[in-house]
């Protein structure tokens, strides 16, 4: 069943990844391979960091900010941290039991670009979690973006989302289920702490 949903959807899904790994062209290799080292699982504790000296340096602004202002600032930015925070572990453990659930074969590795994921890379599935990483980013970051900001977001989601194909690491149907459940998951955490912040 998981490999009927995830790499079937009869002739599309090859479809998607015929074209998005048609052949080796040197920009797009290098580029795909960049978009994977990215959001591999290690760059959790880069993001992290990024966003607490994000919320520090929001903190320092000189006096810019009315006392409500800077109050509602730093409750945005807790939100915010918390939800990165709290979703990403929940998105790793639910990864995880799709992948115990059953696994397939997945794309073959066609260029050397996909090398450093390694043979397993081409044995075993689902595989999305540098997808579901990128996703939580931008999700938890999105409500404090303005719109320009909001297409740098959904453009790095989309980078990953190709790069995890075109290396050769991923079938769009996997993406594309890491990608909505990192939404979801973003969506109900935010969701919680909101209740916990009007029930305190």
């Amino acid at each position: 069943m998981m490999k009927t949903v995830l790499s079937g959807w009869g002739a599309l899904n090859s479809a998607l990844l015929s074209a998005i790994d048609a052949r080796p062209i040197a920009i797009l290799d290098h580029l795909a391979s960049l978009g994977s080292v990215v959001s591999c699982y290690p760059a959790f504790a880069v993001y992290s960091a990024m966003l607490l000296a994000a919320a520090v340096a929001s903190g320092r602004r000189p006096f810019s900010l009315s006392p409500a202002q800077a109050l509602d600032s730093a409750s945005r930015w807790i939100g915010i941290l918390a939800n990165f925070f709290i979703s990403f572990p929940i998105g790793v453990a639910l990864a995880s039991l799709l992948e115990s659930l059953g696994a397939f074969p997945g794309p073959v590795v066609a260029h050397e670009g996909a090398a450093m994921l390694g043979p397993g890379a081409a044995d075993w599935g689902p595989r999305g979690g540098h997808v579901l990483l990128a996703t939580i980013l931008a999700a938890s970051l999105w409500p404090i973006l303005g719109h320009g900001r909001r297409i740098i977001a959904a453009a790095f989601v989309s980078w990953v989302c190709v790069s995890q194909v075109r290396v050769g690491a991923s079938f769009p149907g996997e993406v594309a289920l890491y990608c909505l459940m990192g939404l979801v998951i973003v969506r109900l955490v935010r969701n919680c702490l909101w209740r916990l912040r009007e029930f305190s």
